[in-house]
Order: C-alpha cells, then sequence, then structure tokens
C-alpha cells in the first residue's frame, strides 16, 4: 500500500451503514459517521457511499460480510455481496468481502466499557464495528506483508 492511500471499510445494516477509514499510511482506522441508509431508494444511498469513497480519497473498499457458522449463505450476506457488487460498478475500485460477524459484539462491548448511553448508540455501533473490521483488515495486510490477505 503506497502512503497515500486509503481504505474505506462499510459495515452495511438495513436502517445504517457504519464506515471507518484508514489513515494515510494503512496503520489505524478512524470511525466516520454512519450513513442512513434508505431501503426506498437505494440507489441514492449507494451515491452517497460513491460519495465518501471519492472524498476520502478510498483505493479499496471492504464490505463486511456476516458469514454464518453453518455455512449457509444468509440474507445479510447476501445484502453484502450485492452491495459489494454495486459498489465496485459505481467506483471502479476493487471491493472485498470480509467476515465481520463478530465485529458488532466488539463493539458493544466498546461501548459498554465506555460508559455510552443507550440513547447516544444510534449510528455508532455502526461506525466502531466498521472500525474494528477495518483495524483487523490493516493488521492482516502488515502480516501479509502490505498485500491483501484472502479470507478462507
Amino acid at each position: 500500500m503506497e502512503r497515500k492511500d486509503r481504505i474505506l471499510a462499510i459495515d452495511p445494516g438495513r436502517v445504517r451503514v457504519g464506515l471507518a477509514v484508514s489513515d494515510a499510511l494503512g496503520v489505524t482506522a478512524q470511525r466516520l459517521p454512519a450513513l442512513r441508509w434508505n431501503e426506498r431508494d437505494p440507489e441514492g444511498s449507494l451515491a452517497r457511499l460513491v460519495e465518501v469513497c471519492r472524498e476520502k480519497g478510498a483505493v479499496r473498499v471492504i464490505v463486511g460480510s456476516p458469514r454464518r457458522t453453518d455455512g449457509r449463505e444468509g440474507e445479510a450476506e447476501s445484502r453484502s455481496a450485492h452491495l459489494a457488487h454495486a459498489l465496485s460498478e459505481a467506483t471502479g475500485l476493487p471491493v472485498e468481502l470480509r467476515d465481520e460477524r463478530y465485529t458488532t459484539v466488539l463493539a458493544q462491548q466498546v461501548l459498554r466499557d465506555t460508559g455510552v448511553r443507550a440513547d447516544r448508540k444510534s449510528g455508532l455501533l455502526d461506525s466502531i464495528a466498521a472500525e474494528i473490521l477495518l483495524q483487523e483488515y490493516l493488521e492482516a495486510l502488515r502480516r501479509a506483508g502490505g498485500r491483501p490477505e484472502p479470507e478462507s
């Protein structure tokens, strides 16, 4: 990864999309405000994600995909795959699906540990989950010598 390359991570949900972006060196993940996802206007929601990619200078996108432990594809995993394909088509960027089934649980633990009140969790939980997803990806990149590591 070059010095100014940024990676955007997306934690997709039915109501909100959590976002995080890497720093310019690809060392840390920083959460961004979550976007509301409009099921009635998915093209408009996708256009907002494309704009975030451009604004942040993303050269790669990681989309969280909650894989089922029994190996079957679930509805959320199918939605993530559809979003990844649409985002790749719209931006021309490489878009990669990454398993994120435990990131929300970890994000909930972060909120509990920091004492954030329940009424302030809207959107924050999703962005913390995206931040965790991206930080795990960046660490995998470092272990693999800077090249994306394929998931098994």
